[in-house]
Order: structure tokens, then sequence, then C-alpha cells
């Protein structure tokens, strides 16, 4: 199944409920707050027994013509104008979103976002709903009917599985529901007008229908308004109040009250020493989107508009991999738009993304690219970034090696963190209390972490690796394609060694640890190994994508690949040819996956260019497939109960995951791999909280 983006509204809302002629009122209620959305406009009326939708894509004024208002009937309303994003000017996503069922007919309008909107909408979608749009109100639609018992408890029962920072309003032939989210984050405020109610998402709405302010929906609150008045129920318990600064700096009219202040008044608090900087898309990098020369014209305006300065960023499609590049592409991905941009505006300039060394901030700066650079991931992996960059302490920041991983537990709700610094924002290392001997056996990124956190907890510390480098496997992971930027780690992780008694070539034996570490505090980083399929091991040449990343192997030019992680998908890549051609001596690869998918594990960024540069090179992909038999010369596939041949190929690689190594020392801390295979991020953290505790 093929997941559908879930659009997420960033709108203006309006109801009313028992006031008269509600078509005519609501719209100027509309108009007082058309400003938050102008791509979409729709309206929902109760005349007490029927619920009427009307809207359309564009203008309030061009969707609810006077001849339109003044047939429908009825004194509950709820209006929407809709800000689309782009690419999403559909009808289907224009709300109200209308329900007729055999229970009841009901209309929902929404504004702001469902977090979980994707994971909910799978979840329906697996269990046989159909979505005719992507809104957050159809989402909403859905969860209300889902759910048994009165319509309070429906609309209750929806909001408890939803997240995020929206709000809603939903009318029924004689009834109007309004939500908040429990943070507050987007804001609804309640008017009394005559003898009815105006609710909105600003109090811009309420003196065109003459009405008074009574107080704004508190978060988690559903009100209810019926022919009993108006009705409050505490649906969520309501958590830190967390109010958006957007509606002060850009959503809401000025004559709007938030939190009791006006926004006029809060930015002429601010003073002009408080910094306006609008952030652009100085190219969507898509067909029929947004280009350079559009955003120069809107720079312009901008700087008439009297904002401070221009943050030039870019596009999110699958062509550039993602708004967020991957680790591996190359720095400053937008400046060419700052640097054109720069031309035609007096006001500074800053552009933004895979700016991960101050070298390329002070070149970009220095060459007229721009006149600042915004730096956001390097900052996450190092929080002292920008003033070890100032006191010239270069080779002290924590590298930043672009992989995404910060902001992509995000995006499904998990704290944020980083691969390369397991505390993120504070390294809190405290002295020990007690001075100990510590023994680390292995120098991968385990052995390292763990080597450097006890030396900074004033312990005497000795670590051995029986190789001649550290580093362990990441000396292999920085080879493919895009992956050279984890050399900065081992260089960085190095460097944090001083004081570290450090012994390459050393292989700690039994009777090392009886004797010489008699006293120590043993900590074991051994890792792990490839797996092999012994049965297939019969083909007349195997090896494991270890085995050619670290060139000990050399495989033919007819490869077959099992394994479509990312280890199996970067040694296609890294052996693929160039380009997509016929040449007779090009290598011939064919990737094998049993899954539906590859590279679960990864970033989206990530995976979508190491996917599409394995497909330009002409890799062969079968997904869903299962090696049936292997011989010395013949490898036989099935798919889709379909049964495959190859009987010309000349090397088998596996990439099919890793063995722990069984430490050799028996009351030794575990850590890193060879406790449990895990990424990188994995080794350092969990090297890091044991052996703080130590």
């Amino acid at each position: 199944m093929t997941l559908k983006k879930v659009v997420q509204d960033s709108s203006g809302i309006v109801g009313l409920f028992n006031v008269e002629q509600a078509a005519q009122n609501i719209y100027l209620a509309m108009h007082a707050i058309q400003h938050r959305g102008q791509d979409g406009v729709g309206l929902a009326i109760s005349d007490g027994e029927n619920v009427v939708c009307k809207k359309g894509l564009g203008l309030l004024s061009e969707n609810l013509k006077q001849d339109t208002l003044n047939s429908l009937e009825g004194n509950i309303a709820i209006g929407q104008l809709r800000m689309a994003t782009k690419n999403d000017s559909q009808l289907e996503n224009v709300q109200p979103i209308m329900v007729r069922s055999h229970q009841r007919y009901f209309a929902v309008v929404s504004s702001g976002m469902i977090t979980n909107a994707i994971s909910l909408r799978t979840k329906l979608e697996n269990e046989g709903l159909i979505f005719q749009g992507t809104s957050d109100s159809e989402l909403l639609a859905h969860l209300i009917q889902l759910n048994p018992g009165s319509f309070e408890e429906k609309i209750a029962k929806a909001c408890r599985m939803m997240s995020g920072a929206y709000t809603f309003m939903v009318i029924t032939k004689d009834s109007l529901y309004v939500v908040r989210d429990p943070h507050g984050i987007r804001s609804l405020y309640i008017a009394k007008v005559d003898e009815g109610y105006c609710i909105s998402s600003e109090t811009c709405s309420f003196p065109i229908l003459g009405g008074e302010f009574i107080r704004e929906v508190n978060p988690g609150e559903l009100i209810c308004f019926n022919c009993e008045g108006m009705k409050s129920s505490q649906i969520i318990e309501e958590t830190e109040t967390k109010a958006c600064a957007l509606e002060y700096v850009y959503y809401s009219r000025p004559d709007s009250v938030h939190n009791g202040l006006t926004v006029h008044e809060v930015r002429k608090q601010c003073g002009r020493d408080f910094i306006i900087d609008v952030r652009i898309s100085g190219d969507e990098y898509s067909d029929g989107g947004l280009t350079l020369n559009d955003m120069i014209y809107v720079s312009k305006q901008l700087e008439k508009a009297t904002v401070d300065f221009i943050h030039v960023s870019g596009g999110n499609t699958i062509k550039k991999g993602s708004s967020m590049p991957a680790s591996g592409t190359a720095p400053a991905p937008h400046k060419h738009a700052s640097e054109e941009i720069k031309k035609h505006v007096s006001i500074p300039v800053a552009t933004v993304s895979r700016i991960n060394e101050p070298w390329v901030a002070d070149e970009l700066i220095a060459n007229g690219v721009c006149d600042a650079c915004m730096i956001g991931r390097p900052n996450l992996c190092d929080s002292e970034f920008a003033n070890k960059a100032k006191a010239g302490k270069t080779d002290e920041i924590r590298p930043c090696i672009g992989c995404g991983r910060c902001l992509t537990g995000i995006m499904f709700g998990k704290p944020i963190s980083c691969t390369v610094n397991p505390a993120v924002e504070k390294e809190e290392i405290d002295e020990a209390p007690v001075k100990k001997k510590v023994l680390v056996v292995g120098g991968g990124p385990a052995g390292m972490e763990a080597a450097y956190v006890a030396k900074k907890r004033g312990h005497e510390v000795v670590l051995c690796e029986q190789s001649d480098r550290l580093g362990g496997q990441l000396n292999i992971a920085c080879v493919p394609i895009g992956k050279q930027e984890i050399t900065k780690v081992v260089k960085y992780m190095k460097s944090q060694l001083t004081g570290v008694d450090v012994r390459l070539n050393t292989t700690v034996t039994k009777e090392m640890i009886e004797n010489e570490f008699k006293d120590y505090e043993v900590i074991t980083t051994v890792g792990a190994t490839p797996k092999e399929i012994e049965p297939y091991k019969v083909f007349k040449q195997t090896m494991t994508a270890d085995d050619i990343l670290s060139g000990k192997k050399f495989p033919g030019r007819k490869i077959v690949i099992i394994g479509g992680g990312s280890v199996g998908c970067e040694t296609a890549d890294y052996l693929a040819p160039l380009i997509n051609d016929l040449f007779p001596t090009n290598r011939d690869i064919t990737l094998i996956e049993m899954t539906k998918g590859l590279m679960t594990g990864e970033s989206g960024a990530t995976k979508s260019l190491l996917t599409r540069r394995m497909m330009e090179k002409g890799v062969k992909i079968e997904l869903n497939s299962k090696i049936t038999y292997v011989d010395e010369n013949t490898i036989k596939y099935e798919k889709n109960h379909q049964e495959y041949v190859l009987d010309d190929v000349d090397t088998l690689v596996f990439a099919v995951g890793y063995n722990p190594v069984a430490s050799p020392i028996e009351n030794a801390h575990l850590i890193g791999d060879c406790q449990k295979v895990g990424t990188l991020k994995d080794a350092i953290t969990n090297a890091y909280q044991i052996t703080k505790e130590i």
C-alpha cells in the first residue's frame, strides 16, 4: 500500500450558535480572519433539521456570494478558511468535511496539525476505511464515527487518540462542539453575540458581529453548545500551556488579542531591536513549484515589509532526498539561491543546511554567498559549536555527520537524540567518588566512548585494541559512497583519549586479566562478526560485505547480494558502475531482499538518495524474494510464487546482519555490539550510560 502524505492545515475556523442569519454573519466573521487562508473556504449550516455544506477553492468572496448566503437558512454554522500546503489544491481537502450516516449528519472543521495523523490513517486504512482526501478533519470524522457512546463521548475518545497542536469544531443539526488541544498551542476564543455565541481562531472576528468577548477555550476542553446552553468538559488533562509564537509574528491580525494582549502591543513591546527573520525556500526543486526567480520577487516584497533578514532554505522533494539533506551531500546545498537573492536586496541574507564545520561558514561569508549561516543539527551534536569555533578550538567540536537521527525521532514522537553525542544538550559526567583502574577491551566507537567517560570520571584507564588502529567497524562504515564523514567521528573520538593508555596490536588474554589487570574494572566491547549462511557457502565464491568494504576480498563481475538493509544497499552502490550503461566489463549486481522494503532503519533522506542512486546505476532490486537453492554454480530464488534461476553468477555476497562476539572475560561490563548488535548511536549511547555509573 502506498501511503499518501497526510496534509496538515494551517487555517482559521469560526463557529456560530443560536445566531440569527448565521450564514450572513459567519461570512462577516470569516472575512475578519481571511488572512489565515485564501486557498479554500467553506461553511456548514444547520436549520435545526438538516446540515448543508458549501465550499470551494479560492477566496471567500469568490465562493460565498450573496445569493448563496441568502439560500442558506439556520442559526448554527461553522466555517474554515484554508491555507493549503504546496501541491494540495484539492477540493477533497477543503473543509468542512461532511458525514452523512444513518446515525446523524455532522460536519467538521479544524485548524492546526495532528502529529500522529499518518499512523492513525494507516491503522484505519488497514481496517478497511476509505479516505477521500488527506485532511486532518476527515481523519477526525472517521475517529468520531468509530468510537462508541454518546456524541460527546465519541469526540472525547477521538481526541484522546490524537496528539498535536489543533483546534476543531463539529456541528450537528442542533449542537455545536468545540475542542482545543491539551497544550493550548492553537488558540480559540468565545464571544457572546446577542442570545448566542461566536467562537473563532482570533478575537478580531467579534467586533464586526457586535460580540462581547467572554473567554478563551481552555487547553484540553470540550464545549458543547445546545438548547441547554454552554456545557464544558475537561476531556484531556491540561498539560503545560505552550503558546504559539507565530500567532504574534505571522498568523494573527494586529488587533487580535492573545493572552490578554493585542498582537500590536506585543510587537510594540518587542521594539525595533526584535529581529524578524523570514525563512523561505529559495527554490522548491520541483516541477510546477516556486523557482528562484519567484523567490527573488518574494524577497524584494519582504524587504519592503521591513523584514530584518531573509533565511534561505530549499524545498522538500524526492529529487533532493529531503529538505534536510542526507549524510554525504555537499555543504550548503542552497547557497546558489542565497547568493542570487543577496544581489537583489539590501538586507542580510542567510543560508542553511549541511554547514557542519566552521571553515565552511567562514568561506561562504567571505565569498559573498551570504551574510550569515544558520546552523541547526551541528548545534545539537555539540551545544558549544559556536563558542569552540570562536575560540579557535575547531578540533574539539564533536562532528555532526548529517545522519538526521536527531529529527527523525521527533517526527515519531520520540525525544530528540544524536548518533554521535549521547548527552545531546549538556554532557553530565560526574567525577567518581572512588577512583578505580579500568580496562577497556576493544577500540571501536563503544570502546573509545567508554574510555573517554571513564577517564573524565577520574579513573586510571587502559584501552586495548587487537588491530593496529582504533575505530573498529567505523573503519569499514566510512568506505561506502557518501559515508566518508564517519572518519571525522573516529578522529574526534581519538582526540578525546588524552590521558588514556592506548595499546594497539594487543589481544587481552585470560592470563593478562589474572595478572597485569587483576585489580581492574573490565569493560568489554569486542563487537560483532558478519553472519554467513552456511548452506550457501557451497557456492564457488562467497564473501561478506565487510570483506569487500575492508579490502580483504575482491568480487567478480556478476554479483548477487543477499540482504537489503543498509549494509547490503551500500555495498551494491559501492560496487555498481557510476552510470547505468552496458559496458561489458561493468559489474552486474542483483540485490535480493526477503521483505517488501529496503533499509527499514534508515532516515527518509538517506534511503531516498541511496535507492535512487542504485536504480540509476542499474542495480537489480528484488524485494519479497527468497533464495531457495544454492550449489557451486547456481542460485535460485522465489518471487511471487515463481522461481528464477541465476546460473552465470560468479560471486555471492552476504549482508544478512551480525553476530555478537562472545566476551572472553568473565564478570566484565558488556557494551556495544558484543551485548546486542545495533547502530552507531546504540553503541556510543550504551557506552556513555554504563560507564558514567562505574
